[in-house]
């Protein structure tokens, strides 16, 4: 498998920490069954220039309605790769995603959106790019079919137990390295994501530009 770039701003050379991560991550995407999948790609530190202890952050859109059923996938493919440096630690469904990158976004995180690195689903991702620069809505519908009701049952069992997972994890985290480790889950039936301390404070602090180009 190959990875669909996307940041065209230059050639570099990619240092040895980055490419055994970035080969994580594909590994990791190889494992996942593309069905309901829009698109799979590699956030954080290691679309920038990752230190050798940093986890692979991984950041995956699922269809409409189909959210958690993807997400009780990415769990299982993770378990079984038992690869503990892939965090699964950015969802969100098509709908969210076409809002969110519609929307008012700060600096870093119009940064970070550019970093991404994807490994599966590129054109569809230029395509929330776009949305992006130009700012363009998308419609909204109801959620009525039975995957949806399938995908909310999903929701009921699994956004508890992550919870849960994720405080005792922060917890953890705060005790071996301070209170900058600690990290909150944001849960709903459209994202799941992890919201850290010490991303608040890059976001509060960071003075780049506020243009997309």
């Amino acid at each position: 498998m190959q990875i669909e770039s996307i940041n065209t701003s230059g050639s570099q050379v990619i240092s040895q920490p980055k490419t055994r991560k970035i080969q994580q991550a594909i590994n990791f995407s190889g494992l996942m069954k593309k069905k309901w999948v829009k698109f799979i790609g590699i956030s954080g530190s290691v679309s920038y220039e990752p230190k050798e202890e940093d986890d692979v952050d991984v950041f995956i859109i699922s269809e409409k309605s189909k959210l958690w059923t993807v997400i009780l996938r990415a769990l299982i493919a993770r378990r079984i790769l038992r690869d503990r440096e892939i965090c699964l630690s950015l969802f969100m469904d098509e709908e969210y995603a076409a809002h969110f990158y519609s929307g008012d976004m700060s600096p870093l995180k119009k940064l970070d959106a550019k970093q991404v690195i994807p490994i599966h689903g590129s054109e569809y991702y230029q395509e929330l790019l776009k949305r992006m620069k130009f700012h363009t809505n998308p419609e909204n519908d109801l959620d009525t079919d039975m995957h949806g009701i399938i995908d909310f049952l999903v929701f009921l069992f699994l956004a508890p137990f992550l919870y849960i997972k994720t405080q005792i994890n922060s917890h953890m985290d705060i005790i071996k390295k301070g209170e900058s480790a600690k990290f909150s889950p944001m849960i709903s039936r459209k994202y799941f994501y992890l919201d850290s301390e010490k991303y608040r404070r890059y976001e509060m602090d960071f003075k780049g530009d506020d243009n997309y180009e």
